[in-house]
């Protein structure tokens, strides 16, 4: 099971990221524990993500061990500087593909929009982004100060404020009410709860 964001990612990278610009940096061929020491994370989480990495054809196995922590692994597939999305079967994960869908649009707008238009914007092929996902961002991203109400139109309108145009990667909604910005590595903002 996933944690959640606010718990997961620390220094602006998550656990995946560490793990995968370990593997970039010892093209040869690493094993697990030295990944571990490498990335500061622990055994158990590198083994999980290698072994997703490894499902999905990134990596493959150069040299086995009794141990399966000393055994080694050589990165086979680069598809750059982002670590890969993946399920623990090794298939893409499409888990925030809609939020960034819609940042990358906001960015690109550089006007107001209404919840239905960045749903119509954002919406690909590939990705279709619901009015209902459009509104429920729009309204995070207004709280944590990203976004500001403007005009007058039969629907809420928003623009995305230039000073919180923080870069290219989407500030994500986490499921406990908390908006990450992963292009500052912290929690800009999280919901009160009432005692």
């Amino acid at each position: 099971m996933r944690k959640p964001v606010h718990l997961e990612r620390t220094g602006g990278k998550s656990p995946r990221q560490r793990i995968w610009e370990a593997l970039k940096r010892k093209r040869e061929s690493v094993s697990i524990i030295a990944i571990a020491a490498d990335a500061d994370i622990d055994r158990g989480t590198v083994r999980n993500y290698v072994k997703a990495l490894a499902l999905g054809g990134f990596i493959e196995l150069v040299e086995s061990h009794k141990r399966p922590d000393y055994s080694a692994y050589r990165l086979i597939r680069d598809v750059g500087v982002d670590a890969p999305r993946l399920r623990p079967d090794g298939t893409t994960s499409t888990f925030g593909d809609h939020q960034a869908a819609m940042w990358r649009t906001m960015r690109i707008l550089r006007c107001d929009f209404t919840a239905t238009e960045l749903a119509g914007a954002a919406s690909t092929d590939d990705c279709n982004v619901s009015i209902d996902s459009a509104r429920l961002y729009a309204r995070h991203l207004c709280a944590a100060g990203y976004l500001q109400k403007v005009g007058v139109r039969a629907e809420a309108c928003f623009a995305l404020k230039p000073s919180r145009d923080t870069g290219p990667r989407a500030p994500i909604v986490g499921r406990t009410r908390i908006v990450y910005d992963p292009n500052l590595g912290k929690i800009v903002w999280h919901e009160e709860v009432e005692p």
